[in-house]
């Protein structure tokens, strides 16, 4: 049995190096699929590069509709199950921070995924059930309903069972949920009585590369929430304001989100 972990963030990769070690894994089996030309920080692990383009790709997203690019899903499909099959090519598990996303749903219904599990990737993984159903309804949305299904017998039922997505974003094959995270807070305004957590966040197998930043500095790690509608450009400015003034800050390391645009981090 393989275990595929989606490294879509720092975040993800360190999670998943502490499912490793808490889980007892044959790295041998382990193969870290990096996303968005995140760095490599430990050598022992095999890690798989998906490039830019299939993993932006944007199959039936509302908003590239008319770009017309949903007529190449099945190619891009087939790109993503031709990397599973050359490069895995037996059963596997598949760790994620959610199974909403099209390409996550490929990967979950290639006929070799056995199971997904659910690892945290950053401030989603805090947010309450009303905020994170801002970012993922728990309903999905009529409109992504109807050009799923339209959209998808268009192209034929190989290409909607590949991509349809489901109410759960936390969506897995069946049974017990189990997610994975650094801090006894991830996931616990989330999780039912179906779901396990566990902390990862004590990690002994492998060395991880740190930075040391001067005593007593404050380092604010943001997220994509402009870019994902969660709040504005406004909102972002008048919130870090309060959070300086308000904790006495006078200097102040920043980490940006992958996703967040040049405009807001010129704002910021």
């Amino acid at each position: 049995m393989k275990h595929i972990f989606h490294i879509h963030s720092n975040t993800c990769y360190l999670v998943s190096l502490g499912i490793v070690d808490k889980k007892r894994l044959n790295v041998g089996d382990v193969i870290f699929l990096i996303c968005r030309n995140l760095p490599k920080i430990v050598d022992e692990i095999h890690h798989l590069y998906i490039d830019n383009t299939l993993y932006y790709f944007p199959y039936f997203t509302n908003s590239h509709l008319f770009s017309f690019q949903f007529l190449y899903s099945q190619r891009a499909i087939r790109k993503v199950d031709y990397i599973i099959n050359e490069s895995v090519d037996e059963e596997y598990v598949y760790y994620v921070h959610n199974s909403r996303h099209y390409l996550n749903s490929i990967i979950v219904s290639h006929p070799l995924c056995q199971q997904v599990e659910f690892m945290e990737d950053g401030l989603d993984a805090y947010f309450d059930s009303e905020h994170f159903g801002k970012k993922y309804s728990y309903t999905l949305w009529k409109r992504h309903r109807i050009v799923n299904f339209i959209l998808g017998k268009l192209l034929g039922d190989s290409v909607y069972s590949r991509l349809k997505q489901y109410n759960d974003p936390f969506k897995n094959k069946g049974g017990i949920k189990s997610f994975y995270g650094l801090t006894d807070a991830a996931f616990s305004r989330l999780l039912d009585d179906k779901s396990q957590y566990y902390n990862v966040s004590d990690i002994k197998k492998f060395s991880i590369p740190t930075i040391m930043l001067p005593e007593h500095s404050h380092l604010y790690l943001f997220s994509a929430l402009v870019e994902q509608n969660i709040a504005s450009n406004d909102e972002i400015e008048m919130f870090l304001e309060h959070f300086v003034v308000k904790y006495d800050i006078h200097e102040l390391y920043i980490s940006f989100h992958p996703h967040q645009s040049q405009l807001t981090r010129q704002m910021i």
